[in-house]
């Protein structure tokens, strides 16, 4: 089977729901969301095909020091 789970971490969570509701009805039936506190746990739990990362969020240093986390950590 292929592995259809996305991750989006974003500190909006209109944005967050937004996103959820529209890739659900396209038919991705594993949308997980998460804020800054926990959105590298959640990618690393759920070993998603796609990430939607904030990198220009309220924390800019944050979006990219998950990114160099999750390209350097084999779990993510």
């Amino acid at each position: 089977m292929v592995n259809q789970t996305i991750v989006v971490t974003d500190d909006d969570s209109a944005f967050r729901s937004l996103v959820k509701e529209v890739m659900n009805d396209e038919g991705y039936p594993r949308v997980f969301c998460g804020g800054r506190d926990e959105g590298f746990d959640l990618i690393v739990r759920e070993r998603p095909a796609v990430i939607l990362l904030d990198v220009h969020g309220g924390d800019v240093a944050y979006g990219w020091k998950t990114l160099s986390r999750i390209r350097s950590d084999p779990a993510a």
